[in-house]
């Protein structure tokens, strides 16, 4: 995904509030236009760890232990933040310190368009409405506590996260 990655990462250096540290995950990627563009990131303060192909969850996972921030936001290379997500996510969490995320409305774009809210983050309305999205800021612990991603599943692990810690007792915020 090199192609989206630059706009992915100019997302987040445009962010209102700078994030603590970024590092971005090759899993493998054999694609050069990626590998030439990952190669001159590190310039611009980005990390860039590379793995051998093991799937996106023990990507994010290995992400998680790379780094060191109190929150956590996974970002996939095709997406992007809003200007302000940071600022306002982590203002919310900031208000009320027994939040363990806070995840906020998404818009498609390309060639499709539209938005979605995620349902209040309760065990029954993600089961039937949806989870957060994988870019909902995560408070480290809460991360830890429920033992990240299932990097044995090939499928459906951003719905297994998030309501492993719903499940928890971990509140969100939507």
């Amino acid at each position: 995904l090199g192609r989206t990655l630059e706009e992915a990462l100019a997302s987040v250096s445009g962010q209102t509030r700078a994030p603590a540290e970024v590092l971005v995950v090759d899993d493998g990627s054999q694609d050069p236009f990626t590998r030439n563009l990952l190669a001159t990131v590190t310039s611009r303060g980005v990390r860039v760890v590379r793995t051998p192909g093991v799937g996106v969850a023990a990507a994010r996972n290995l992400g998680a232990e790379l780094t060191s921030a109190p929150w956590l936001v996974f970002l996939d290379a095709d997406d992007v933040l809003a200007p302000t997500y940071l600022e306002q996510t982590l203002a919310a969490a900031e208000e009320d310190p027994d939040l363990g995320f806070v995840s906020t409305g998404m818009r498609a774009f390309g060639l499709t368009e539209n938005s979605w809210i995620p349902p209040d983050p309760d065990l029954t309305g993600s089961l039937i409405r949806g989870v957060v999205h994988v870019s909902s800021l995560c408070r480290r612990s809460a991360f830890a506590a429920v033992g990240g991603f299932d990097s044995d599943l090939s499928n459906f692990e951003d719905l297994d996260f998030w309501t492993g810690l719903v499940k928890a007792g971990v509140r969100g915020r939507v």
